[in-house]
């Protein structure tokens, strides 16, 4: 005999399929609603957890109403959710360019302007809809306009990051003001009172401003094309001439105090050559160039001795991070250079380094590597 309970008439029979299926719906959009008003939270506070959270719900009630939703309710359901899908590589890409991973910041990027693409094509499909709303579709295109900006935006000011780091600060410069200009064309769009709108376009003009005040403490400060030295040795680059460069040396360590580096008595097994000297170099403040004439030149009639290449190599190096003002070349007799290198200051000698070593003491004081004695 059956129980009481199973006799009593369940309450979703009651309910005709249509109904339940327009309630669901009904639902299924007010959820949606609510994961993008998660996104948005998470995105002003980079909170990537949260804001992957949303996006996998979002795709999740998107798989669910394939069956129930008609045409148009499909197409605005997929727009909803791509517009939540968006928030994940930007709030990706925030936190990547932070943490100093401009690949992944880049990769990011990539994706969130392949999704802007598809999310942009999909409201244009609903817009060919016999009874598509055209409220719908404005409020739609204003929000997807804003995400390329700042897709391209960052991946300027990302791609300015990587040149910064790498001490080319010119061309940092430039594509900083590529940045503020993709930034700026957020101004530039129509004007909408939708509130994730509103918050796009202030994020577009808020790094907008803060890029461009970036760019005049560069661009007006010339001691900033070049790294900040951190290091408190002295590095000194050689060629063959072993006696003079133990010279210099003996005479820096001895005499001054100072610690040197020396490449080639530096341990670094396993490492490639630049890596090792990338590595003691950005532990120096000043280098010492010793020139000497280890390489004999004939071109064009005329015959001459100038440095080793990675002599030259590793000038250019220390001027091109640390400016000339870190640098100084210690020149034997007639030896040839470059006439491009004609700015850096050059002290020559004749035969032996200690002929110079005042003016070696002080060009050290004057660029601050040697302090003044304290006379009180």
């Amino acid at each position: 005999m059956p129980k009481k309970k199973d006799l009593a008439p369940k309450e979703d029979k009651l309910v005709p399929d249509e109904t339940r299926a327009k309630t669901s719906l009904d639902e299924a959009f007010t959820k949606m609603s609510e994961q993008l008003n998660a996104a948005v939270a998470s995105f002003q506070f980079q909170n990537v957890r949260d804001v992957d959270m949303a996006a996998h719900t979002a795709r999740g009630l998107y798989a669910s109403m394939k069956q129930h939703a008609s045409q148009d309710e499909l197409l605005l359901m997929k727009i909803l959710k791509d517009l939540i899908c968006l928030f994940t590589p930007l709030t990706r890409a925030i936190v990547f360019q932070l943490e100093g991973h401009f690949l992944k910041t880049r990769d990011e990027l990539a994706k969130g302007l392949a999704t802007v693409n598809d999310a942009m094509a999909t409201v244009d499909q609903y817009a060919q809809l016999p009874d598509a709303e055209k409220e719908i579709i404005q409020i739609y295109k204003s929000l997807f306009s804003v995400f390329p900006i700042i897709f391209k935006g960052s991946d300027a000011c990302t791609r300015a990051e990587i040149f910064g780091y790498k001490g080319n600060i010119p061309q940092y410069i430039n594509l900083l003001g590529e940045a503020v200009a993709e930034f700026r064309q957020a101004d530039q769009l129509p004007s909408n009172l939708n509130p994730i709108f509103l918050t796009l376009v202030g994020f577009c003009t808020s790094i907008a401003d803060r890029l461009e005040t970036r760019v005049e403490v560069f661009s007006s400060e010339q001691a900033q094309h070049y790294l900040t030295t951190t290091g408190d040795k002295i590095f000194i680059i050689h060629g063959h001439d072993e006696a003079k460069w133990r010279e210099l040396h003996d005479l820096l360590e001895e005499q001054l105090k100072l610690k040197t580096i020396v490449l080639k008595e530096e341990p670094g097994a396993g490492a490639t050559l630049i890596n090792k000297f990338e590595e003691f170099a950005y532990d120096c403040c000043y280098a010492f160039v010793l020139v000497t004439p280890d390489d004999f030149i004939k071109k064009e009639g005329k015959s001459y001795f100038q440095a080793r290449p990675n002599v030259l190599f590793e000038l250019g190096w220390f001027y091109g991070h640390f400016g000339r003002d870190h640098v100084c070349i210690v020149k034997k007799g007639e030896t040839e250079m470059p006439s491009d290198l004609k700015g850096i200051l050059s002290i020559d000698f004749h035969e032996n380094i200690s002929e110079v070593f005042l003016q070696i003491q002080n060009e050290l004081k004057r660029v601050g590597v040697i302090k003044p004695i304290d006379k009180k």
